[in-house]
């Protein structure tokens, strides 16, 4: 899990997907219990020139996570799990929306998402 941000990576993945930071190692990811907010905290005393990037990362964050009903919907379509694209449609999701590149650089499977693909192009793929 990322120490900044906690999205659940890869357990090879080097960065955290989602806010790109440097993944700690386990001995200090796990050193004193406090979890993501420890971390920040200690990030930001120990690298206060790196401030207006956190800003950045987190306002990237924060953008992202609310683009992931859409996402889900995608992963739904191509697992064949009808959950989350319900979900997504029920709450107000338009089913003509179409992947971005960033979209697909952050769903990393290029057999399965292409770019400009809706929810109808995925289920027929």
């Amino acid at each position: 899990m990322c120490h900044w941000c906690t999205y659940q990576n890869w357990p090879r993945a080097p960065r955290c997907a989602m806010c790109s930071h440097k993944r700690l190692p386990p001995a200090e990811a796990g050193a004193g219990g406090g979890g993501a907010e420890a971390a920040r905290g200690a990030t930001r005393r120990e690298s206060p020139s790196l401030e207006a990037s956190t800003n950045k990362n987190e306002a990237d964050r924060r953008r992202l996570q609310a683009d992931w009903p859409w996402l889900d919907a995608c992963m739904g379509v191509v697992q064949g799990d009808v959950n989350p694209v319900e979900a997504y449609l029920s709450s107000g999701g338009d089913p003509t929306r179409q992947l971005t590149a960033t979209e697909v650089a952050i769903l990393n499977r290029p057999s399965a998402f292409d770019v400009g693909h809706t929810l109808v192009h995925l289920a027929i793929r």
